[in-house]
C-alpha cells in the first residue's frame, strides 16, 4: 500500500487538547484531500477516496490525516474562519469542498490567519493547508474535507 501521498498531523506534539475538550474519539481519521487530476477530482466529489487495487488513499490524491482532537483545536482557528469567509460548512458531519474558483481567496485567508497568530500548531497545520491549496490551484483541482 502506497503511503507517500499521506501525511499525519498530531496536535499532541504541540499540546494536549483532550484536557480542554474532554472525551475524544481518536480512532476516526479525519482527512483533507487534494485531487491531482480530473479523474481523482470526480472521485473526490463523490467521496471515493480509496484505491481499488491496494485499498489505500487514491494515489492521485494528496491527503492530510488527523484525529478528532486536532479537528476541535483547528475548528476555532481555521475551519470556522474559512466557513465564514468562503461561505463553507466545514464540520464533523458532512463533506465540504473548496473548488477551483475559491482557492485564491482561501490561500489569502489562510495567510491572514497565519500572520495573526503565534500558535505553532496553527501555523504548522495552516501552512500544510496552504501548500495543499497551492497544489490544487496548480493542478486546477479541488480540496475536500472528508470528516
Amino acid at each position: 500500500m502506497r503511503k507517500d501521498n499521506i501525511s499525519f498531523f498530531d496536535i499532541n506534539a504541540y499540546c494536549n487538547p483532550a484536557n480542554k475538550y474532554g472525551y475524544l474519539d481518536l480512532s476516526q481519521d479525519y482527512r483533507i484531500l487534494v485531487s491531482l487530476d480530473e479523474e481523482s477530482t470526480n472521485k473526490l466529489w463523490s467521496c471515493e477516496l480509496y484505491d481499488e487495487e491496494d485499498g489505500g488513499i487514491n494515489h492521485n490524491m494528496i491527503c492530510l490525516s488527523f484525529h478528532e482532537d486536532t479537528f476541535y483545536y483547528m475548528e476555532d482557528y481555521i475551519f470556522l474562519v474559512l466557513n465564514a469567509k468562503l461561505g463553507l460548512n466545514i464540520n464533523m458531519y458532512e463533506e465540504e469542498y473548496i473548488d477551483t474558483e475559491q482557492l485564491n481567496k482561501a490561500i489569502k485567508i489562510m495567510e491572514e490567519i497565519l500572520n495573526n497568530t503565534d500558535d505553532k500548531a496553527v501555523i504548522d497545520f495552516g501552512q500544510r493547508l496552504i501548500d495543499m491549496m497551492k497544489i490544487a490551484k496548480e493542478h486546477n483541482t479541488i480540496m475536500g474535507f472528508c470528516f
